[in-house]
């Protein structure tokens, strides 16, 4: 009974990081630029328990020294690492120039303030009072040859991220993405970072720059209800059951020990 205590436990504890996970998506589905996260789904080897978890401490069920191993049965699930879903957003039409949205993989690059270089698929982008090209958050976007400077007036942005701005190149976008998209991190919410210096990026190819555009989260408010439904289900259950295991260790304890 004490393991059907840790099971029901240890549910309540994944059930409420996929719950903290599916608020934060629903929280940002009008972020642009945003990917959702995402408890990985997982198959356990113990019979119903939630596929979107996996079994933690498995123990093996044994029969006795004449007949062996039987099968496993678990001590309870654990959340898997969460993960960002970077699959393309819906596309927004902007009257906006600055507005830019990627098409395809990679992102654009950014400054910060301590000169790192941070990532972003976010192409809301305005100009400086300095005359700079920069992210809605203040980040000089940069390109091939150091940040961009605009100046006033209308600009073309071309596929490749070429800036034209009265007849005359002013600079390419840097648009960048990673091998393994595993080793970079949300360091805001729709900003980006390599977890170590020896993540790099490389250019981008086959990607496009769509000038008037916007790319908007890729959370679907229809799919995150249904996620969250049932992980508060699954989280209601597990309370049940431990209050039904609290039940029968009582009767266990002050009833069946008095025989």
């Amino acid at each position: 009974m004490i393991r059907g205590l840790y099971s029901a436990a240890a549910n309540l504890v994944a059930q409420m990081v996929r719950q903290e996970v599916i608020s934060t998506n629903m929280a940002n589905i009008n972020t642009v630029g945003y990917k959702r996260d995402v408890v990985p789904l997982k198959r356990s080897v113990d019979v119903g328990v939630p596929a979107e978890f996996k079994s933690l401490l498995d123990g093996l069920l044994v029969a006795g020294p004449s007949y062996g191993e039987i099968g496993k049965v678990g001590t309870g699930v654990i959340s898997d690492p969460v993960n960002t879903q970077y699959d393309q957003g819906e596309l927004r039409p902007s009257d906006r120039p600055l507005d830019l949205a990627l098409v395809g993989e990679g992102f654009f690059s950014l400054m910060t303030s301590e000169g790192n270089i941070v990532y972003t698929r976010a192409g809301d982008f305005v100009r400086s009072a300095d005359g700079l090209l920069v992210s809605s958050d203040g980040l000089p976007v940069l390109g091939y040859d150091g940040q961009l400077s605009i100046s006033e007036g209308n600009f073309d942005v071309d596929p490749d991220g070429s800036i034209h701005q009265n007849g005359q190149l002013v600079g390419r976008l840097l648009v960048v993405n990673f091998d393994d998209t595993s080793k970079i991190r949300k360091v805001g919410g729709n900003i980006f970072a390599p977890m170590d210096k020896d993540t790099l990026p490389n250019p981008v190819i086959g990607s496009i720059v769509r000038q008037r555009a916007l790319e908007l989260s890729n959370v679907s408010p229809a799919d995150s209800m249904v996620e969250l439904t049932s992980a508060m289900r699954s989280f209601e259950a597990s309370q049940r059951m431990i209050q039904l295991q609290d039940q029968m260790l009582d009767r266990a304890v002050n009833e069946i020990a008095r025989l």
